[in-house]
């Protein structure tokens, strides 16, 4: 779903949390921020949302049309990921359409139904959000130190005549009401109010709409625990490159950074080295067995580390390959007689959805790290970019940059291949442009 022309009109800011939600404006969505606040914090990057049940699958085409992506938690609410490239800020919306509070179940459309918008972002009323913030203490048995200061706040606006403040007096041990609640949280008192908290009893204002419920979330559970056996998909990504390019920081970095979860898999093929005037250093021919045995190893490694890393993209997890198995094709590239090893290598474990190359000059990785020679570190930064310019779903980024950089791009180029696959719950690789590093185009090798 496209966002409506009367959004389309609006002014947007730079924020993509603010898209978002001014697209749910536009689509005739109803929401607000869950929990009281006029306004998320400037450093969140978990955000709740209500919405009303109705809203729903209206609200999850108009998320994916601003670029968030659905992911599967445990959990009643929906949870959608997205990634701001200009700002490099990830956003988290816990869309709810109800709020439990103890054994009892308040819908979405009777919260929005008061809501008020103080400033740029809609919000619960006031009256709601104390005696939802109160009835979480009641049924906790205590104030939380995190809740006290909104239930301060929030004390002078809250009624005593609305369903809520009802319930609270309702669950309250004798000689508590809802107006001596509010005057306990106006003037602090938490002693007192910890008092009341611990003799309350959380209970349903209806015997039959409590077994209604029971039976409700036991079906819904059901249905999320069978969920959990369906397969996901996550995202794989090779990073390669010359030795002193920055491989090993940059996938750790990425699975430091990125939205979803992830791990970090070798995948070298231990090459024989060469000496710093740029030559491979002379091996002496092994006898037959001997080799066969070591190329069956490293396939079988390969292999298997595939298998593993294909288990974590099932559980819809980020995968980052430190070097691939196209390192063959650029390491033992002219040699006689590696035709045949260079094709088992390469067809050891599928094709990642996305390739990064790290492109770096010769003599800055020389300074580096100090291995090989500038000669030898450029021919194998040529071969890199020559296997980029003919292969789909590569990119190749400018790793002379700063770190931070250097992983800023890589995340963006990651979550535009994530993204369509994921809103479309296809496992389809998709092609990457090949980037450059200022112009948009695949740099000439030197």
């Amino acid at each position: 779903m496209q966002p409506t022309r009367a959004h389309r009109d609006r002014p947007r800011s730079g924020d993509l949390l603010d898209a978002a939600l001014e697209g749910l404006d536009g689509a005739g969505i109803a929401w607000a921020l869950a929990g009281g606040r006029e306004a998320p914090r400037a450093e969140a990057r978990d955000v709740d949302v209500i919405v009303a049940r109705r809203d729903l699958r209206t609200a999850d085409r108009v998320l994916a049309a601003y670029g968030f992506v659905r992911r599967r938690v445990r959990g009643p609410n929906r949870v959608y990921l997205g990634y701001d490239a200009e700002l490099d800020r990830w956003r988290t919306l816990d869309v709810a359409s109800s709020i439990r509070v103890g054994p009892c179940v308040v819908g979405g459309a009777t919260l929005l139904a008061r809501r008020r918008r103080p400033g740029s972002y809609w919000t619960l009323d006031a009256d709601d959000a104390f005696w939802l913030l109160m009835l979480d203490a009641l049924a906790a048995g205590e104030v939380q130190p995190a809740a006290r200061g909104a239930l301060r706040a929030l004390a002078p606006g809250a009624g005593l005549s609305s369903s809520l403040a009802r319930l609270a007096t309702f669950w309250c041990p004798p000689g508590w009401s809802a107006a001596r609640i509010r005057v306990a949280a106006e003037s602090e008192d938490w002693a007192d109010l910890g008092v009341a908290c611990r003799g309350c009893t959380p209970r349903s204002t209806s015997p039959a709409a409590g077994a209604a419920d029971r039976v409700r979330r036991f079906c819904t559970r059901a249905v999320r625990r069978a969920a959990r056996f369906v397969p996901r998909r996550g995202l794989s990504v090779a990073v390669i490159g010359p030795d002193g390019a920055g491989k090993s920081t940059l996938a750790a970095s990425l699975v430091e950074r990125f939205g979803l979860p992830g791990r970090v898999f070798y995948m070298g093929l231990h090459a024989p080295v060469g000496d710093r005037q740029g030559h491979v250093a002379p091996l002496r021919r092994k006898p037959l067995p001997v080799r066969v045995k070591r190329q069956t190893r490293r396939l079988l490694r390969l292999a298997l580390t595939a298998a593993r890393a294909d288990l974590t993209l099932v559980r819809g997890q980020l995968v980052v390959f430190d070097r691939y198995t196209y390192d063959a094709d650029v390491h033992w590239a002219g040699k006689p007689g590696t035709g045949v090893r260079r094709w088992l290598v390469r067809h050891a474990a599928p094709q990642p959805d996305l390739t990064i190359v790290l492109d770096v000059p010769g003599e800055v990785m020389f300074a580096r790290k100090g291995e090989h020679s500038p000669a030898l570190l450029a021919a194998r930064r040529r071969r890199y970019l020559e296997l980029a310019r003919g292969s789909d779903g590569f990119a190749v980024i400018d790793a002379t940059q700063p770190a931070q950089d250097v992983c800023r791009e890589a995340c963006a180029l990651a979550w535009s291949a994530f993204t369509p696959a994921a809103a479309r719950q296809h496992p389809a690789r998709p092609a990457v442009p090949a980037r450059g590093r200022a112009s948009g185009r695949m740099p000439a090798a030197p």
